[in-house]
């Protein structure tokens, strides 16, 4: 059983930072536009540079990329709770649009105060409902299977 870990995830990112970099710079050869052109060979260089520091220090980068989902979700959190209460005018269930935002913004606020433990945590859920869905993918492949 293959089993996700964050260094081998990393080297799959890198792998895809650097091929995206080549293929940034393919396009600045063949564009018409001075500019664009001058933009997307920067662009590739700097995917290519990324991609080769990720290499070069995977686990320093597994780090920054827990803390910057986790610091990403916190805000995203806070931001969805603000929203919520802005539209407490327009619903009817106000109680509830308060309750949600509350827990919003504190779920937000804990998570920006530790957000690599909140990246491991949102990773071992993602990866625990993906062996749920893949469980019931492979029931309905095999009850299809036996349908047709």
């Amino acid at each position: 059983m293959l089993v996700s870990h964050p260094i081998l995830t990393h080297r799959v990112i890198a792998v895809y930072v650097i091929i995206a970099g080549l293929v940034n710079i393919g396009i600045g050869i063949f564009f018409r536009s001075g500019w664009a052109r001058i933009g997307y060979i920067v662009l590739g260089l700097l995917f290519i540079v990324a991609g080769i520091f990720s290499f070069g220090n995977l686990a320093a980068t597994t780090a920054w990329f827990g803390v910057f989902v986790g610091t990403l979700v916190g805000i995203l959190w806070i931001i969805e709770g603000v929203v919520s209460l802005t539209t407490l005018g327009d619903g009817s269930s106000k109680a509830w649009t308060i309750f949600f935002a509350i827990i919003s913004i504190l779920a937000g606020v804990v998570l920006l105060f530790s957000p690599l433990l909140g990246a491991v945590t949102l990773f071992i859920l993602i990866g625990a409902s993906l062996v749920v869905l893949g469980v019931f993918q492979i029931v309905r492949a095999i009850r299809f299977g036996k349908a047709v």
